[in-house]
């Protein structure tokens, strides 16, 4: 097949793409790459032809004198056809985050110590772990796929304990607290299931609501996780309903 029959048209969004099969891993397996979104014939062309080197290269091409910089920002850009704009924003941003403390390190000279010594920096700045193991996620891709190194980095904040929830006798006190609110039964509900906010809020009151939301408000709960099963969820939900808007 030549490089341009390779090429394809979406015929709804007008954007060109294509697929290339990439050989078999380590393990046998088929492996293909899909790219699309791409403007242009031309765009996906060229983008078709480095991969076809890579892939007659039987690997590839380590870029490890290239800066930690150089390789995120490489990674990013040829992905960046395929990605939606907010993912492109968010990868920037996060390796934005890196960059004042490993931005200028050679590839091959990164080490763990180096990229968890960042993350404590950041966190010591006010950034979540949440965040900062998303970052350690995507680098981590980056460098496997641009240069074929594992960093081997810890994720951030790895050995701590489980996050701390309220005590029995400290839900009882804010149900006491709340026991005249007009939405005490919605307290109630978060309490003895678990629901998360947005389910909470999207309720409905009404017959065929509370026939409908005890056993799916019950699911949160369950054996060994603490919290009742679904016969107080089914009656507080019935209360809920009954209380009406």
């Amino acid at each position: 097949m030549s490089d341009t029959e390779a090429i394809v048209q979406d015929p709804v969004t007008g954007l060109f793409g294509f697929r290339l099969e990439m050989g078999r891993d380590h393990e046998g397996i088929r492996v293909q790459a899909r790219r699309s979104g791409f403007t242009t014939a031309k765009a996906a062309k060229i983008e078709y032809v480095r991969l076809c080197r890579q892939r007659d290269a039987q690997h590839p091409t380590p870029r490890l004198s290239d800066s930690v910089q150089s390789v995120c920002e490489g990674w990013v850009l040829s992905r960046e056809q395929e990605l939606e704009p907010n993912t492109v924003y968010g990868y920037r941003w996060l390796f934005g985050l890196i960059y004042p403390y490993v931005g200028g390190v050679r590839a091959g000279r990164l080490s763990a110590r180096m990229v968890e010594r960042a993350y404590r920096e950041l966190e010591g700045c006010g950034y979540s772990r949440t965040t900062l193991r998303t970052l350690n996620l995507v680098l981590a891709k980056a460098f496997a796929e641009e240069v074929g190194r594992t960093l081997g980095a810890r994720r951030p904040r790895e050995s701590d304990k489980e996050r701390l929830v309220w005590s029995l006798a400290e839900a009882r006190r804010f149900g006491d607290h709340v026991a005249d609110d007009r939405l005490y039964p919605l307290w109630r509900l978060l309490l003895v299931t678990g629901l998360r906010r947005g389910e909470l809020c999207g309720l409905r009151c009404g017959p065929r609501a509370a026939a409908r939301r005890p056993d799916r408000a019950a699911a949160a709960g369950g054996r060994g996780s603490g919290r009742p099963g679904s016969g107080e969820a089914a009656e507080v939900t019935q209360r809920y309903s009954n209380a009406g808007p």
